[in-house]
């Protein structure tokens, strides 16, 4: 199924607006605009195959993409009891200073979480998204 706001083709998560976990989201984001959203991947369909997500990144990486998973879901408990899965934004906005306490206390999977937080974010900057 495809997501109806990115046309991605992956998992929905929101099976009632058919949105994919990314556009989730973003649309649960108190200060997020629906129409600040932008296509992550290309349309032309050659451009969008010269990407290789799974095999340039999930599998490289699976057991520390797993990892991380995990500590979202923790950090989700933890933060939001109750509510399903979702990044708040508001409870984390400190990637860099957290990541080097994470980096100093040997954490490698607290530091990958906040080096992705942080890489999403300035993407997502870069791209004119809030």
């Amino acid at each position: 199924m495809k997501c109806k706001n990115c046309d991605g083709n992956v998992p929905i998560v929101d099976k009632e607006k058919i949105l994919c976990q990314l556009c989730f989201n973003h649309f649960n984001q108190e200060d997020f605009k629906p129409d600040n959203i932008k296509p992550i991947l290309p349309e032309d369909p050659k451009e969008r195959k010269q990407i290789p997500v799974y095999s340039g990144c999930l599998a490289y990486f699976p057991d520390a993409l797993i990892e991380v998973a995990k500590l979202s879901q923790k950090g989700n408990d933890q933060h939001n009891p109750g509510q399903p899965l979702h990044w708040d934004r508001s409870k984390s906005g400190d990637e860099l200073d957290a990541l080097i306490r994470h980096l100093l206390e040997g954490d490698p999977v607290a530091v990958a979480w906040r080096a992705l937080a942080y890489c999403q974010k300035e993407l997502e900057k870069a791209r004119g998204i809030k």
